[in-house]
């Protein structure tokens, strides 16, 4: 991985012939063009949900119709993550007697296994 600075606070990395652009906001110098780094860190997590519930879907001939995750993050009083709350719309044509299995897939997610285990991860199915 290779990391590059552009103007104003703009940070790339390149890894594996991908760029990853982050930036700040205004009022810290940024152009807020794109996400600062712990914002990317956090999309990390929940669009590995996504490639897992994706996975999911396709073995079992599912449709993604309406199908998505929301993510919602809560941090202590030091600003340090300590739980996630995954909201899983599983879409109209969902069978509900496969929830179970779709959030055993979803925990399978190696961010998430990367993290420290005293953050809560909560799973939540909604249709």
């Amino acid at each position: 991985m290779k990391i590059t600075f552009e103007p104003k606070e703009k940070v790339v990395a390149t890894y594996l012939n991908h760029r990853v652009v982050t930036d700040e906001p205004i009022e810290q110098g940024g152009e807020d063009s794109a996400l600062n780094p712990f914002q990317t860190f956090l999309t990390a997590i929940g669009t590995c949900g996504g490639v897992f519930m994706k996975m999911f879907y396709k073995k079992y001939n599912l449709s993604l119709d309406g199908a998505y995750l929301n993510q919602d993050c809560e941090f202590d009083d030091h600003g340090m993550l300590n739980k996630v709350v995954i909201t899983v719309h599983v879409g109209n044509s969902f069978p509900m007697d496969k929830q179970n299995a779709l959030i055993a897939n979803l925990k399978v997610c190696k961010v998430k296994k990367h993290l420290n285990p005293d953050i809560i991860f909560e799973y939540k199915i909604e249709q």
